[in-house]
């Protein structure tokens, strides 16, 4: 969940209903990367990458001066190179409609808005109007889960999109053929998106809750969870995840950097989970784990 637009929330790259802090700091690629692992530890939760130029959001209350100079300290930055800008709650649905095509991935599925006309070729079709919540498919990390979930068997399988966001995991397993589906968001405008969005593709059986890991259901178990969050919560989730897999179920995460492998892996090892399929996109990785 790291897109180029802010989101206020752990469990997706959604949200829009709260102030933002956008911080550009002009950093060379190289050091971009450095940036945003120290900046990811000290609550920023969305990032663009431009040629020489960086920009980090993160929720207005939720930003410290201190420990956001104490962070940078190491990097020696001219406080000329460094600007805030507080950023007021954006209908993301304009910024969509007016900056964004629709996303395609390789035939196998597109992720359209009621604004654009659907191509023909593609397994399947997903409608999604974001409204105030931010998450269209165009992040690396969307694309990678959906690369992941593609050639899997799903038929009457029962899933948790954790972090459901606008829904786009979720809806795509229920038409991949799922049976019962669960999406859990903490945000209260994703979750209602995603029932919004449930209804634009008509047909589909979703179980749509707001909260965090207490909202799964205690004795609930799954086939597959899927969860595209950030890395700090993939490590503080992924025990939990695994109390609610089948035997032979599955974990596929993403939202973390290649430079968080060590520390993915050594939580998955932990845990008794074994990564079975990597994919890599740009900086980002997704991968498919079993017990």
């Amino acid at each position: 969940m790291w897109a180029g637009s802010p989101q206020h929330n752990p469990y997706h790259t959604n949200q829009g209903m709260t102030d933002y802090l956008q911080v550009s700091i002009q950093a060379s690629p190289p050091l971009q990367e450095a940036l945003i692992a120290v900046l990811a530890d000290v609550g920023f939760e969305s990032f663009e990458e431009q040629e020489h130029l960086l920009l980090a959001y993160i929720p207005a209350d939720e930003f410290r001066q201190s420990v956001f100079d104490h962070s940078l300290a190491p990097f020696s930055l001219k406080p000329s190179a460094i600007t805030l800008t507080r950023i007021p709650p954006t209908n993301w649905n304009a910024v969509w409609e007016s900056n964004f095509p629709p996303t395609e991935i390789a035939g196998f599925c597109q992720v359209v808005a009621s604004f654009h006309s659907p191509k023909e070729g593609f397994d399947h079709t997903l409608l999604i109007d974001p409204k105030m919540a931010f998450g269209t498919g165009h992040h690396e990390t969307t694309r990678l889960m959906i690369r992941q979930m593609k050639g899997l068997e799903w038929t009457g399988l029962s899933v948790l999109d954790m972090g459901c966001g606008t829904g786009i995991l979720g809806m795509l397993a229920a038409k991949m053929g799922a049976k019962r589906i669960t999406g859990i968001d903490i945000d209260e405008n994703s979750t209602e998106n995603t029932r919004e969005n449930v209804l634009l593709n008509g047909g589909i059986q979703m179980d749509i809750l707001t909260g965090d890991l207490t909202a799964i259901p205690v004795t609930a178990m799954y086939d597959i969870i899927l969860a595209n969050i950030n890395r700090n919560v993939l490590l503080a989730d992924i025990p939990y995840y695994k109390e609610h897999l089948h035997q032979k179920g599955k974990l596929i995460i993403s939202g973390f950097l290649s430079s968080d492998q060590e520390q993915m892996e050594a939580c998955l090892s932990k845990n008794s989970l074994q990564i079975i399929h990597r994919v890599k996109e740009g900086k980002w990785e997704a991968w498919s784990c079993k017990k």
